[in-house]
């Protein structure tokens, strides 16, 4: 679309030549700031709606408005995204109550990302299967290709150096607003909408925080508290531009709909771009395409398929976002979901759909809907971190590559759980008074939701690998779950949201944390011996008073995915608690007898563990599972592994041996086909899960290749 400016009026020619009396409004309060309405306060009195209110009117250091670049008559001005050349990083758009920031350097690490994987899209965009996957349908609450009217030569009037003023104004000022206005304030909203509203974390009673508070509100004392903003807020798309383009996406996909197979591939390739229009000049190509991207989602029925999967498969066992809340932001065009989170969610349906369309290019749609989601992180695009800890645990349902450190679950769970310490929700909030200055109730809930969501998924990933949990018991007094935490925005308890499970799975993930406990290097060093089988009879007893309680409340006897996934994580976990009891055993040559019984225990756990992924598969549910199945296969497979290699050992040894029997040969050889016969279908159930993780395809082909190293050397002993 092209926009053109009006030609100057005789009046605004005048307005040009001769000096005004009307006043330059440069400065807003904060009322009017919110409220979007002009303030006509002088030199920072109070204006008259706060006067007439009869509420304080402040005015917020930092946000003063940038006077705009002169435009040329008769220039043409440029949309935002073609502004800047393809060597400057992406620029936020102009707001009538806050200047016109750029990129700070995150989002030019975010743009050389998308960048990198430009050839991951074309490989997206270019398959028939998927076209219509990646087919633009910009968000329609925030986005950065809001149209101005600057002219193109704003770059040279409007300095990098005034971003960066401009930051550093609001680093400076930050602190102060905070100790002058958020701490006396009656109102949660103080700094910002209630709905988008940033927190501090005062600390433990050794911060600096903490002891400045007291200087200056002795009594009383809370958690978190609301902080000024870190920097100017985003301009929302306007209501006109997202429904012009969201008719324009229905267009495009009424017409791909009615072209044949090959013309389908060439318009579908040619209209990958997200936008309707793309700039004009390729030097500014790279940051609009930026823009572009990150606001582009899968036409309406598939973006709608996703998000129905998520909420049916994942979200009742993964409660981390509010469903009422979500699908109400998402149905008005006016109040979206957050930007990262509304990726996050379209990537994690992405994986449990059993949609055409992702079913046939799984990988290759989520490797875009990641690439997009990520991108909007890396942007820190939302103020309310609570968001970027969500998005980092649904981060964990994408497998980037084979890095298990820097990338992947491990790694977005620990800057989940960063930031999770750093805005409190480690902390039990239900301490604080409900009063109109502390968070609200639903805010409070939610927290201690994904907070406790984040602890098991912290811990099975820190069981997988053997690693130090970055979350601690010591280090959080959260109360454990209850019926009403599980209450939304909307007042209700979600129904689809498996409470019960919920519950469970943190009491075993408690329980993990104690296993790990055990193994770690500085306890290891101190705690052996008598002390060591001590803590781990211990432990093993609060295993099995949890098994026996799940069994009596109902749980773990039926079929359904949460069940099934309950027993999978207890067996895995006594397989990792009888690793304990066997190296213990080894260390200190303990009775044989012993040994055998920590065997035949992990024995039993990992024939077990492979019948619940048998049935997961029957019942179509492994696309349900998440990263930490992969750890319960590969320790049931070891376990296995480690039975026949035994048992071909004592047949090795007795081979020709004077104290031979038949009896005990033919028991052993028993074993050993056996133990074959439940690796092979290890081997099996790892294809199957391979489809959704393709991780374990390699546990699939190591398995592979020793159960055919086990039967050449069975076949040996036997000639």
């Amino acid at each position: 679309m092209t926009y053109s400016t009006p030609p100057p009026s005789s009046h605004s020619s005048s307005m040009r030549t001769t000096p005004t009396s009307r006043r330059q409004q440069m400065h807003s309060c904060d009322v009017c700031r919110r409220r979007k309405v002009r303030c006509d306060s002088v030199d920072e009195a109070p204006c008259s709606a706060c006067t007439k209110a009869a509420v304080e009117c402040r005015f917020t250091v930092g946000w003063r408005r940038q006077r705009r670049p002169q435009t040329r008559p008769g220039s043409r001005p440029q949309r935002f995204s073609q502004r800047f050349s393809s060597s400057s990083s992406l620029s936020l758009p102009s707001s009538p109550l806050a200047p016109s920031p750029r990129a700070s350097l995150d989002e030019t690490a975010a743009t050389s990302t998308v960048a990198n994987t430009t050839a991951a899209t074309t490989a997206a965009t270019a398959s028939p299967a998927h076209t219509s996957v990646s087919c633009s349908c910009p968000h329609n609450h925030r986005s950065d290709s809001t149209d101005t009217h600057t002219s193109h030569t704003s770059l040279a009037v409007e300095p990098p150096e005034s971003e960066v003023a401009l930051s550093i104004n609001i680093a400076e000022n930050g602190l102060l607003r905070f100790f002058r206005d958020g701490l006396s304030s009656s109102s949660w909203g103080v700094f910002d909408m209630p709905d988008n509203v940033r927190v501090t974390y005062m600390g433990t009673h050794i911060s600096n925080m903490t002891h400045l508070i007291k200087l200056d509100r002795p009594r009383p004392q809370y958690l978190v508290y609301p902080y000024p903003q870190i920097r100017p807020p985003l301009s929302p798309l306007s209501c006109q531009q997202a429904q012009r383009h969201m008719r324009t996406d229905e267009l495009r996909t009424k017409a791909a709909a009615k072209s044949h197979d090959a013309a389908a591939r060439n318009d579908n390739a040619s209209s990958s771009a997200p936008s309707a229009s793309a700039p004009s000049d390729s030097s500014n190509a790279y940051p609009d395409a930026v823009v572009r991207d990150i606001n582009s989602f899968p036409e309406k029925e598939i973006r709608d398929d996703f998000i129905n999967a998520y909420f049916e498969k994942v979200n009742p066992y993964f409660p981390v976002i509010d469903e009422s809340d979500f699908r109400a932001r998402y149905a008005d065009p006016h109040n979206q979901p957050a930007l990262v989170l509304l990726h996050s969610v379209l990537l994690v349906g992405a994986h449990v759909s059993s949609h055409a369309k992702a079913v046939h290019a799984r990988h290759i749609v989520k490797a875009v809907l990641f690439r997009r989601a990520k991108c909007v992180f890396d942007m820190r695009h939302e103020h309310d971190r609570l968001h970027l800890v969500q998005a980092a645990l649904l981060f964990t349902w994408h497998l980037q590559n084979g890095d298990t450190a820097s990338s992947n679950s491990f790694y977005w769970l620990g800057v989940a759980c960063r930031i999770a310490y750093g805005i409190g929700m480690h902390r039990d909030l239900m301490k604080d008074p409900l009063e109109p200055g502390r968070m609200p109730i639903q805010d409070r809930r939610l927290w201690r939701r994904i907070w406790w969501t984040l602890f098991q998924a912290e811990v099975l990933s820190a069981l997988e690998h053997g690693r130090p949990s970055a979350i601690r018991r010591e280090d959080f007094d959260q109360d454990p779950l209850c019926l009403e935490d599980f209450r939304e925005v909307s007042g209700r308890i979600n129904p689809n949201v498996q409470v019960a499970f919920c519950v469970r799975q943190t009491e075993l993930c408690q329980i993990a944390l104690d296993v790990m406990h055990l193994s770690a290097p500085g306890v290891a060093r101190v705690l052996r011996g008598d002390d060591l089988r001590r803590r781990a009879d211990e432990l093993n007893a609060r295993l099995v008073r949890w098994m026996l309680t799940l069994s009596s409340s109902g749980l773990g006897k039926t079929d359904s995915f949460g069940d099934i996934y309950l027993r999978l994580n207890y067996h895995t976990l006594v397989i990792h608690l009888y690793r304990l009891s066997l190296a213990d055993l080894a260390d200190f040559s303990a009775d044989p007898a012993s040994s055998d019984n920590a065997r035949r225990v992990g024995s039993s756990a990992s024939g077990d563990i492979v019948s619940c992924f048998e049935t997961l598969h029957e019942k179509n549910m492994l696309a349900q599972c998440p990263c930490n199945a992969v750890t319960a296969l590969t320790a049931a497979a070891i376990q296995i592994g480690k039975d026949v290699q035994c048992s071909l050992g004592v047949l090795g040894e007795a081979h020709g041996g004077p104290d031979s029997t038949a009896s005990s040969t033919t028991t052993n050889t028993m074993l050993a086909v056996n133990g074959l016969c439940l690796l092979d279908r290890v081997c099996v159930a790892a294809e199957h899960l391979s489809v959704f993780w393709p991780n374990v395809e390699g546990v699939r082909k190591v398995f592979r290749s020793l159960y055919e190293r086990f039967t050449t050397a069975l076949d040996g002993i036997q000639m």
